[in-house]
């Protein structure tokens, strides 16, 4: 028969895995026969007394051959570390209350549902306990959280909503509760792509830069895989927007705010194309008109030659042609004269704006290169006589 006596201290660090332990005990073995081994029972050293001191020397060792029918104790300590190994609350309870949170991101002047809106769930502390984001509903879904107060954050394209809270006595088991946060911005939101001109292929890793042209304020991002940019823009204001991508002609578009409503709406949708310029590919040149047998550049025809001069700019190493076009009224004398003038004023305006002129070579090609069937003595409308009547640019290739 045994007994035994123990204490123990445990000290934990934390909740999570655990701490240290230490402690003593006592045992004692009743009626217990020793045992017997190269007829020895047990060895021991007896103390020895000295003016009440006691010691051990070799001397005092003693052997039994027999063995006792005795009682046999023995003391002990004991140190060491202790891991705590908790189990999920899952695996406590064979039904488990469950807490869900859904939360709704929503524009407060056109109460539009608000997709890939960041949400951020935090606990009293700012501990961020989970995050999501909006899908196309406006909604986020916390499930199975914890019974607590919560705080509720959203951001949308770098604006923060109005955040909320969720308190711990709303919560109702098994059931979910759902809040609500609210974009209160009074700018608009512009959503854009880029693309090829005259394809729906979208262009990844566009320059895309916007000018402000009420306040001089200018922004830039970079379109993502699916061609696609996001701008903050505000009421009332005017916008030039264009697009820079290496060997690419960009279009520049022209927005207003003036014509938008924040209350009736929050996204504003705009395209930009952007044409491929490869070397010998002939690109047109929209609004370049010239007053009858003139030759001198109109003001409506700055704003392309701009384009043209900030492609230029973006590509620092290209040369280019341009190129003016005639109809096939008048004689070919006359038409090649009237061309060669006009490509020569396009090329001057050109280099006025700080372009080297080595850099571009006006040619005009009178009535020689007609893009339809309208040559001479061959009637036609004034509507097709208008499509040979054009400016074109081209990369030169390099020798």
């Amino acid at each position: 028969m045994t007994f035994k006596l123990q204490t123990r201290l445990t000290y934990f660090f934390n909740s999570s895995w655990g701490g240290i332990h230490a402690g003593a005990y006592y045992m004692r073995h009743l009626n217990v026969i020793e045992s017997v081994e190269s007829g020895i029972s047990t060895g021991y050293h007896e103390f020895n007394d000295d003016q009440g001191a006691l010691f051990l020397t070799q001397r005092s060792y003693r052997q039994r051959e027999e063995p006792c029918d005795c009682d046999i104790s023995s003391v002990g300590a004991f140190a060491g570390v202790t891991f705590k190994l908790n189990k999920h609350d899952k695996e406590e309870c064979q039904v488990c209350d469950k807490y869900n949170l859904t939360v709704i991101a929503r524009d407060k002047f056109t109460k539009e549902l608000l997709a890939d809106t960041e949400v951020v769930l935090k606990d009293t502390e700012g501990n961020i306990v989970q995050t999501g984001t909006s899908n196309s509903y406006g909604a986020v879904v916390f499930n199975d959280i914890k019974k607590d107060d919560y705080t509720i954050e959203g951001k949308l394209y770098d604006v923060n909503l109005e955040g909320t809270t969720a308190v711990k006595n709303e919560f109702k088991a098994n059931e979910t509760l759902q809040k609500e946060i609210v974009y209160s911005d009074l700018n608009f939101i512009l959503k854009g792509n880029a693309v090829v001109c005259n394809t729906t292929t979208a262009l990844d890793g566009v320059s895309v830069i916007l000018n402000n042209l009420t306040d001089a304020e200018q922004k830039n991002t970079i379109t993502n895989i699916q061609g696609e940019f996001i701008f903050n823009v505000k009421q009332k204001a005017t916008y030039s927007l264009r697009g820079k991508k290496a060997n690419y002609f960009s279009q520049t578009e022209t927005i207003s705010t003036e014509n938008y409503d924040r209350s009736t709406t929050l996204f504003v949708k705009l395209e930009v194309c952007l044409e491929e310029a490869d070397c010998g590919k002939a690109i047109a040149l929209k609004n370049i008109l010239y007053d009858l047998d003139k030759y001198h550049i109109r003001a409506d025809a700055e704003p392309e030659l701009n384009r043209l001069v900030q492609f230029m700019k973006d590509n620092p190493d290209i040369h280019i042609e341009i190129s003016s076009h005639t109809d096939s009224r008048g004689s070919n004398a006359y038409n090649k004269t009237l061309s060669q003038n006009r490509a020569s004023a396009a090329r001057d305006y050109i280099a006025s704006q700080g372009i080297d002129a080595n850099r571009v070579v006006g040619i005009g090609y009178g009535e020689t290169r007609l893009l339809n069937r309208c040559a001479d003595d061959i009637e036609c409308s004034a509507a097709e006589h208008q499509i040979n009547r054009r400016t074109e640019m081209k990369v030169i290739c390099p020798e």
